[in-house]
């Protein structure tokens, strides 16, 4: 098996010249940090990360808890997060949450706390008070997306305000027949996202002297879903509105292949 001797060797370094070039970690010039890459890739040398996590105390690895990961929007948000942390070196590994559940608790109680991450990433969602002590117990760095998390940096938006934009942008066009196409009131994502982009938009169409009476239509946060209840109301020339705010983009894209009618659920 190959060591980092071989590496410096082969390279003409020293063998904490060649350990710096690889790990990223103190200067190299990149001449001689090309020379150790490509005498590490000729020899098929690989750092051991466990041995790399004792001398640094890193395991360049993050964790990342996420509720979802077959939807459009956390799917873009995970290759996002993976090329990032790619780019600097770093692993990810993913815990797809669920809700309330023995097997939720596991997460926090067993994996995130034997797993030795340098930081852990909750994306879209809402931590219980329990879950969000045991998380700073671990005295790693925590980073929210979507929400907010009590003493977590948190990159969110504003339901409410972009919802109202949205409709404000419709009604600027001219349209006053809009409705709004979102998610269950009562069964809502975290963060309250269904009711937060519902109260914007009434927000919007009331600020117009618009009647918000029959505006609202529900349906799953996906494709099919709003391709199905497109479908439905495009179908009835008396309920057709002139513009649609729809709360996704996956249920835009639906509402929008049933409007084309050129495709159907079996052919996504």
């Amino acid at each position: 098996m190959s060591a980092i001797a071989d590496v410096a060797r082969l390279a003409g370094v020293a063998k904490a010249t060649a350990s710096r070039a690889l790990s990223g970690r103190g200067y190299v010039s990149a001449e001689t940090r090309q020379r150790v890459v490509a005498a590490a890739l000729e020899i098929g040398y690989v750092a051991s990360p466990n041995a790399a996590s004792l001398v640094t105390g890193r395991t360049q690895s993050v964790g990342v808890i996420i509720p979802y990961i077959s939807r459009w929007f956390f799917g873009e948000v995970l290759e996002s997060l993976e090329l990032a942390l790619l780019d600097q070196g770093y692993d990810m590994t993913l815990y797809n949450l669920p809700p309330a559940s023995p097997e939720r608790d596991r997460v926090f109680d067993f994996f995130l706390a034997r797993k030795r991450f340098d930081g852990i990433i909750s994306v879209g969602v809402a931590l219980s008070e329990r879950e969000v002590d045991h998380l700073h117990r671990l005295g790693r760095p925590l980073v929210g997306i979507g929400g907010s998390i009590r003493g977590v940096t948190t990159i969110e938006i504003d339901d409410v305000a972009a919802a109202r934009l949205a409709t404000e942008h419709l009604l600027s066009l001219g349209h006053r027949d809009i409705v709004h196409v979102g998610g269950s009131q009562v069964d809502e994502m975290d963060f309250h996202v269904h009711s937060n982009r519902l109260r914007g938009f009434q927000a919007a169409m009331i600020a117009a002297d618009l009647s918000v009476s029959g505006c609202f239509y529900s349906c799953e946060f996906t494709m099919p879903g709003g391709y199905e209840l497109g479908l439905a109301i495009l179908g009835d020339p008396r309920r057709r509105p002139t513009a649609i705010f729809a709360a996704s983009d996956e249920i835009a894209f639906g509402w929008r292949v049933a409007l084309d009618g050129s495709a159907s659920p079996g052919n996504w």
